[in-house]
């Protein structure tokens, strides 16, 4: 039988609720421009729908989509802090971005980023405690985050004990071992998107310098300076 005529129920082996998982994932349009949260927020569905990782590439695979592009692996990227640095100087404005708030940043109401967003708040929209960023690989670096982000990050770290839960007790073995090493690509300002995607998959240049990367290793003769 042809794979495109597979009906729901084969590749779950008649288990499970795969409709729910393919209307999340039809939800979600395309699928090329998913954000870790979106992928999580489709883990979530699929483990409500009693599916392993296995039967839901089956489904991508008959969706037409990217699997790559719904692993949540692949979201999770090394982000360098000098880097990240530079691109939340580059969206520094004159007012705290909470829609909330929008208090006029002065000599008396100083500005904070956040390490995440990267946008501007006032102090009192950042939040008093640091958090470990999941999507940059920063777990083991507390940073100062936004209140938003705060809760954001608080709530990527529930579902992912949650998909570590479900995998194991589903038999559905997945290593939690991201291997990336190259400025990754996400959902970046419009400000910077053209200089972030110069970096995107590109070896990272450690400086200022943002429109720039430079090769990790370049072969040379063996008798070359």
């Amino acid at each position: 039988m042809p794979c495109k005529q597979l009906p729901l129920m084969y590749a779950t082996g008649g288990q499970g609720d795969p409709e729910r998982y393919v209307a999340a994932v039809k939800a979600k349009g395309p699928g090329v421009n998913l954000t870790f949260d979106d992928v999580l927020e489709l883990e979530m569905e699929r483990i409500s729908a009693g599916m392993t990782r296995a039967e839901r590439d089956v489904y991508l695979v008959l969706l037409g989509k990217d699997i790559a592009a719904f692993d949540v692996h692949q979201k999770i990227v090394w982000r360098d802090e000098k880097v990240e640095l530079h691109l939340r100087k580059r969206l520094q404005g004159t007012q705290c971005s909470a829609p909330t708030c929008r208090k006029a940043f002065s000599w008396v109401s100083k500005k904070y980023g956040c390490a995440y967003c990267r946008l501007m708040f006032c102090k009192a929209c950042m939040d008093s405690r640091q958090a470990g960023i999941i999507e940059f690989m920063w777990v083991d670096r507390p940073s100062k985050v936004c209140q938003q982000c705060f809760a954001r990050i608080s709530t990527q770290r529930k579902q992912l004990d949650r998909i570590e839960s479900a995998a194991k007790l589903i038999a559905d073995p997945a290593p939690w071992e991201p291997t990336h090493r190259t400025y990754g690509k996400a959902q970046v300002p419009s400000l910077i998107e053209k200089e972030f995607n110069a970096l995107a998959g590109q070896p990272y240049c450690l400086t200022d310098c943002m429109s720039c990367s430079v090769l990790l290793s370049v072969p040379t003769a063996r008798h070359s300076p």
